[in-house]
This record gives structure tokens, sequence and C-alpha cells, in this order.
């Protein structure tokens, strides 16, 4: 009996329970969404074949949204970001890709060593050694000594070293260094101002080489920059620096009278006044009115070589004598009488 009460009380409650939820539940009409005419109608999306999309930056755009198998919607993925590709500096000197070592100065720019080793050779060849800077455009950093060492060989680097002592001694206006190829002695030149010295002390005397006296122009200037080296014993002018020294002419001078018609034989400076006329040929037409001249011209020979100079020998030879200023490789070598002149002067 007890158990059939306690059954009605829950059936009882049960339903006084569901009356009660019935009458507190609210109906709710779904509100239909508002009308959009601009929206462009879109076409309905495969659920079973997702479309391709481009991810390489070519092709058509990505969709807004890439779908997966279940159907929700997946955003897609961003494109990938072009990685910088890595560009090695040219050479400094050729502007091309280095090859072989690679050499680097004190300012950082670098370049082939090889580029960089016949760089400074060139430097040091056209007397441009002090003061080499690095040939980067707008650089202008100086090469200093220990960079050139390794770059060079043990004597182009010796060579450096008496470039830049050399370019020293040059901007000291008491030196000068022999003009001879095979020499190069380092010599210390006169005082200024010795031949005006020499003028108060008399009348000139010194000759010049055709044994005439020299103009006072002329002896202060052969006081001055006239010069015999000790080692290979030649005589040169250490203003113009022409060997053998130009006697009896100034610089200026000298310059003017080698641009000027000259007598054959005595080489003097020839005008309208003292130039012999009727000439036999065309190869004794350059002679002086001297008396010796003239008797030189007689004995020449009359005809022309082939390079346009005058034969050098007597007339009437069977066979004519080689040009001293074209023919002969050894025209610069000195007279054997006196050691003074070069053959070439002898024409």
């Amino acid at each position: 009996m007890w158990h059939d009460l306690t059954t009605l009380a829950i059936e009882e409650n049960n339903r006084a329970a569901a009356a009660a939820a019935q009458s507190a539940a609210v109906h709710i009409t779904p509100t239909p969404a508002p009308h959009v005419s601009n929206v462009p109608h879109l076409p309905p999306i495969d659920r079973k074949t997702p479309p391709l999309v481009s991810v390489s930056g070519s092709g058509a755009a990505p969709p807004p949204f890439i779908p997966s198998s279940n159907g929700s919607e997946v955003k897609s993925a961003p494109a990938p970001i072009a990685k910088p590709v890595w560009m090695p500096e040219p050479c400094i000197v050729c502007l091309k890709p280095v090859s072989g070592p690679k050499e680097y100065l004190e300012c950082t720019h670098s370049g082939c060593a090889a580029c960089l080793n016949k760089y400074i050779n060139d430097a040091v060849a056209a007397n441009r050694a002090v003061g080499m800077k690095c040939p980067k455009d707008g650089c202008g950093a100086i090469i200093n000594e220990h960079t050139v060492q390794c770059l060079l060989l043990p004597a182009e680097f010796a060579k450096y070293l008496d470039s830049t002592v050399n370019a020293f001694l040059d901007q000291d206006v008491n030196s000068c260094k022999c003009p001879n190829p095979k020499c190069g002695q380092r010599l210390t030149m006169k005082e200024a101002g010795s031949g005006a010295a020499a003028l108060k002390k008399g009348p000139v005397t010194e000759k010049d080489d055709q044994g005439r006296v020299l103009s006072e122009d002329a002896y202060k200037h052969f006081m001055d920059y006239r010069i015999r080296c000790p080692n290979c014993n030649i005589n040169f002018c250490t203003q113009c620096k022409l060997t053998p020294y130009h006697k009896g002419y100034t610089c200026a001078s000298w310059d003017v009278y080698t641009k000027s018609r000259q007598c054959r034989y005595c080489h003097v400076k020839m005008d309208a006044k003292n130039t012999a006329p009727n000439p036999p040929s065309q190869a004794v037409r350059d002679c002086c009115t001297s008396s010796e001249c003239l008797d030189k011209q007689k004995l020449s020979c009359l005809k022309m070589k082939a390079c346009g100079c005058p034969c050098p020998g007597i007339r009437d030879e069977k066979e004519c004598l080689p040009c001293l200023k074209c023919d002969l490789k050894k025209a610069e070598d000195f007279c054997a009488i006196c050691y003074v002149r070069v053959l070439s002067w002898l024409r």
C-alpha cells in the first residue's frame, strides 16, 4: 500500500511540472533577412571537388575561402613571400664577377687578386705609386704599403719602393736623375745662380762644339744646368733632360733651333742670307755659305735614300752607306772619336 501511494505522488508531480513548462514557453517567429540588390549572384559551390587556388603569384586570383571536406569554410593560405637572392659584389677593377683568389683593401672593397696586382703595377709604371687610391668610384681611400706588399711579388714590390723613393726625390730641386735608362744615377745639381757668379769673374771664353764663343745667356744656362753623370759619363741638361747638353743654347732657343732649317755640315741655323746658292742636288741643298761647308758639299754623294734622307757617303761611290738616322739600328750610339755626339747627329 505504501508503494502505491509513492508512485501516485511521483506521477502527479511530473504532470504539474510539464504543465508549468508548457505555459512558460515563448513562441519566436524568425525575421527574414533584408534583400540587398547590389550583391552579385554567386554560383553554388560544389562541396565535393574544391576549386584550384594559385599560390605562386601568377594566374587567377585566389578565392576568398577554400571549402573543406565537411562543408565548413576555411580561409585561404597567404601567398608565399619571395626570398631575396644574394648577389656577390663584382671586382672593383674589371667590374666582373671575381675569378680566382679574392683580395680585400683596407677600405673593405674587394676584387680579383690578378686585377689588383695589375692595377698597382700599372700605377708604378706610370709613376703614380705615391698616393695610390682605391679604384672603386667615389672611394678615394689610399692603399697602404702593407696591402701593396701583400698584392705584389717581391720583385714587383721592390720596384714599387724605388718608384716611391724617386717620386720623393723628384720634389727636391737640388737633385736629379740621370736620363740614361741603363744608369738612373741620382745626382746633386749645382746651386742656382752659379752662372751669374761666373760672369762676374770676366768675359766669356767657353766655346760650343763648332768653336763659337757662347753668348752670356747660353753661358749662364751652361753653368747652371749642364751636368755630367759620374757613373755613365754622359752630360745632359738638368732642365729639359736632353742628352748630350745643347751647348750654346738655352732650352727655349734650342727648341727654336731644332725646328728651323740647319746646315747639313756645321748645323748652323740657315736663312736666306747664309744659304749656298744653286745646289747640284736635293741631297746637298742644306748647305751654308761657309767655305768649309762648300768644300764638303762638293765631295758629298748626290743621291737620296729611300727613307728621304741624303746619303751620308761621298760622291761616286758604287754602294751607298746606310742612313745614320733611319737604317742603322745603332744610330743612337756615341761617336767613337769624340764620344759626345750620337751617330744620328752626323746625318
